[in-house]
């Protein structure tokens, strides 16, 4: 479904696979079963979740592969299974009920759960999707960086020092290429992949009992191309001349902890910030290029847990900049760190870039030893700028949080939506953080956005909102999750509740495109 990335907000930002109009004459669609029967569902994490419940140990990393079920703090394994009903009615085409429903707090668990299950029912749809004798070509990674604007200044860090680091890091910095090879373009021909799902590649005319070789999508930058990653099992084998056939599973990590998440919405503390329903003053009219000073004086006087909202443009650009609405909640939390004795700050955000980017401007005023930059497990440490690593805890080759005791002493600690959830994890619980930010959250869908609620609202944290009315989520699977709520971000359901729809100063600040 949309939702990627557990470990995985990843990489860089989730990118879909765009595709040009030519059929591949490899493509072969081949159904698990007829028309008529039950979608096929594989033993792997691939399938969907059940609520059975089997005690494991837990690694200090999780395992990348996609066999490997996904543990709570305790080492439990958490499966959501769609429900017949659910499964039989979304396999027809056919809008669940509930979906018809006006989202309230009686129905929100199942309203959300459903479009889950929608997103879930797609990823099976499409389990036995193969391409056969594929040739795959290697693009150098430093070259693809080179040009890519975007991504080059994004990463220039990175690459600053990499002689520098050639040593410490020369066992993951050994593969330098992207595996990539083309699919279909056509949407009803293909299934719409998403960066961090899997890809598996078998030598043409090998038998089933080959074990794959298994990358993850990186992404497909507006080409039919894939661009994927491998580890050097594959290469040491490849040739120029070798055909594959190439499979796909998708990355259900999301899912879960999503699942997990809307399952929790029977908290009344937690509806009372998805539902608030505070004495709303006088309307006010739109505030139009709020000053700064203004703007973070009202977020320190606000008290939760109802959300404070600021509306206006998105936070970062695309170079991994801060805009100015950036450095506007760059001051507020810098103010906050400056002025409230006993604050710790949680800053949430979409991509990984608009963590990267508050972090980094942070670190200007405030001593790194006081930050934390919680990235996914297996975000590859390679495109993690040098300046943001000193603020990451790398250890056995993928991203960790430190021991709970020195987790909970940083002041600032800066996360995807889905990562929070290793903080929990880690064992920072409700009343943790004094303030929680929910930057662009306009861009993501809504059960992804609460992952950073559940665990940590509280009735004495402030919890502020940004985003923007143009901007809505797009990184969504099915049909079904598309129009009916998953294109409706948390931001703008809220502005069209009280008090934010009646301009309240008290709880919502709108601020023009142009400040």
């Amino acid at each position: 479904m949309f939702l990627l990335q557990e470990f995985y907000p990843l990489l860089q930002d989730q990118m879909l696979l765009q595709f040009h109009p030519n059929l591949s004459s490899h493509l072969i669609w081949k159904p698990s079963s007829p028309p008529s029967a039950q979608p096929h569902v594989p033993t792997s994490s691939s399938a969907s979740m059940s609520f059975s419940k089997t005690s494991v140990t837990s690694p200090s990393c999780p395992s990348n592969d996609s066999k490997s079920p996904k543990r709570d703090q305790k080492g439990t394994i958490h499966r959501y299974e769609i429900p017949k009903h659910i499964q039989e009615l979304i396999k027809n085409d056919i809008v669940p009920p509930v979906l018809k429903k006006p989202v309230s707090p009686s129905t929100y668990s199942d309203y959300f759960s459903t479009l889950l299950y929608a997103e879930d029912f797609y990823c099976e749809k499409w389990s036995d999707y193969l391409l056969e004798d594929v040739t795959v070509e290697l693009l150098s990674k430093e070259s693809y960086f080179r040009n890519h604007s975007g991504n080059k200044n994004n990463n220039q860090n990175s690459n600053k020092n990499k002689n520098k680091n050639k040593n410490k890091y020369s066992k993951i910095e050994k593969n330098n290429y992207f595996v990539t090879f083309e699919i279909d373009d056509v949407p009803e021909r293909r299934p719409y992949l998403l960066s961090r799902d899997h890809v598996h590649l078998r030598p043409s005319g090998k038998g089933k009992n080959f074990e794959p070789f298994k990358g993850v999508i990186y992404r497909v930058p507006e080409t039919k191309t894939v661009l994927t990653e491998f580890q050097d099992d594959f290469h040491r084998q490849h040739k120029e001349s070798n055909k594959y056939d190439v499979s796909f599973s998708f990355n259900r990590v999301c899912l879960k902890r999503a699942h997990r998440a809307v399952s929790a919405t029977t908290n009344p503390l937690l509806l009372q910030i998805l539902f608030p329903n505070p004495k709303v003053s006088k309307p006010n009219t739109y505030i139009n290029n709020l000053g700064q000073f203004s703007l973070i004086n009202r977020i320190l006087k606000h008290k939760g847990p109802i959300p404070y909202l600021v509306e206006g443009p998105l936070s970062d650009a695309i170079n991994g900049n801060l805009t100015s609405m950036g450095n506007m909640i760059k001051e507020t939390i810098f103010q906050i760190y400056k002025n409230i004795n006993g604050s710790r700050v949680l800053i949430c955000a979409p991509r990984n870039r608009t963590c990267d980017a508050f972090m980094r401007g942070i670190m200007e005023k405030v001593d790194k030893d006081e930050l934390f930059r919680a990235n996914a497990a297996f975000r590859d440490i390679d495109f993690v700028p040098d300046d943001i690593r000193q603020t990451s805890l790398y250890k056995d080759e993928c991203f960790t949080c430190p021991l709970l005791p020195k987790l909970q002493s940083f002041r600032i600690i800066t996360s995807t939506f889905i990562s929070t959830y290793r903080l929990y994890e880690a064992g920072i619980r409700s009343g943790h953080f004094t303030h929680i930010f929910l930057v662009d959250a306009s861009s993501w869908v809504e059960p992804e956005i609460i992952v950073s609620l559940t665990d940590f609202v509280s009735e004495d944290a402030t919890l502020v909102v940004t985003g923007s009315q143009r901007d809505e989520p797009i990184w969504i699977r099915s049909d079904i999750g598309r129009k009916n709520g998953l294109r409706k971000s948390l931001f703008k359901r809220l502005l069209e509740r009280e008090p934010y729809c009646s301009d309240d100063p008290t709880f919502v600040t709108r601020i023009t495109e142009n400040v």
